[in-house]
């Protein structure tokens, strides 16, 4: 009998257990379905979003080639008509350079005056023309370069040049001082001439009294804060053009603007001064296109200083191999 009666609590007590574990077995699998359920939610919302990102993403794209395209057609109807407008400009300024020189019979004075006027105002619509043809090409990148050694004197010696006779008219002192022994820059000739017409001209443009300088020096390493941490790896020699004057001077908050397309700094001290304000964004392209760097100090009422650095020959040649 006892032993009958121990088989029956044995028994009952299996048949609880399994009961038990029946039960939980089947609030996990409701559970387990419940979280099933959310998580199928979860990634139907999921794969939503990933579409709609897909989505905005091609759309961005779109946009992005549908601005680039537009772009691109201003800059060439701006190019056009650049192009267009040289052709008269040019014909203005040659037959009013032959009048000038009392090639058809001497002029009064009066109309001698008026000539130049047409004459210096025609060559300075044109280089406006042409600096405006430049940023094209610069925006459509319409040009190669040609790199090859350059000697830094007869740089240097042409773009004092072209500006003497400003220099003498606005009764402003130029000196240059270039240090000996300069090893060659790898860069493109014409191009870097511009760079340096460019810094040039926004010098004697915005200075009325004082001097302007221009010097050429090596640097065996660049400032930190205006190069890449890549380039001092390499140990490259630079030469390092300064371009100083003591015109009114740039504040510092305005050092980024002076070197965007267009940009003309709307302060007091500016406003006398005509231009575009197209010359140092094309010198910074200029320069960037060459593997070089621009930057600037200045101090308002007291003058700027621009410096332009190049890779030498041997350490271009040496990085490029």
């Amino acid at each position: 009998m006892t032993i009958f009666f121990i088989s029956c609590l044995i028994l009952f007590s299996s048949i609880t257990l399994l009961m038990t574990q029946y039960v939980m077995k089947r609030r996990y699998e409701r559970k387990l379905a419940v979280v099933s359920a959310e998580l199928t939610i979860v990634q139907q919302r999921n794969q939503t979003l990933v579409q709609c990102l897909k989505d905005e993403k091609k759309r961005s794209r779109d946009l992005q080639t549908k601005f680039e395209t537009a772009q691109m057609d201003e800059v060439h109807i701006v190019a056009n008509m650049s192009h267009e407008l040289l052709t008269p400009l040019n014909a203005v300024i040659g037959y009013s350079e032959l009048l000038k020189n009392n090639t058809y019979g001497r002029l009064s004075a009066s109309q001698s005056d008026r000539i130049n006027r047409i004459y210096e105002n025609g060559l300075q619509l044109s280089q406006h023309i042409a600096s405006i043809l430049d940023l094209c090409r610069l925006e459509t990148q319409d040009f190669q370069l040609d790199f090859q050694p350059i000697n830094i004197e007869p740089l240097v010696d042409v773009a004092g040049t072209r500006i003497h006779s400003i220099i003498q008219k606005k009764d402003l002192e130029f000196s240059v001082n270039i240090a000996p022994s300069l090893p060659p820059i790898y860069a493109d000739t014409v191009k870097v001439q511009q760079v340096l017409n460019h810094l040039l001209d926004n010098a004697v443009k915005f200075t009325d009294q004082g001097h302007i300088s221009v010097s050429a020096q090596l640097m065996l390493e660049l400032p930190r804060n205006h190069c890449t941490p890549s380039q001092n790896q390499y140990n490259q020699n630079w030469i390092l053009f300064t371009i100083s004057d003591t015109g009114i001077g740039v504040a510092e908050d305005e050092y980024n603007h002076v070197f965007m397309n267009f940009t003309q700094l709307n302060t007091a001290r500016n406003r006398k001064y005509s231009g575009m304000g197209i010359g140092l964004a094309i010198a910074r392209r200029l320069v960037e296109l060459q593997h070089g760097y621009i930057w600037m100090n200045s101090t308002v009422g007291q003058g700027s200083e621009f410096f332009v650095a190049f890779p030498t020959v041997t350490e271009t040649i040496a990085l490029s191999a």
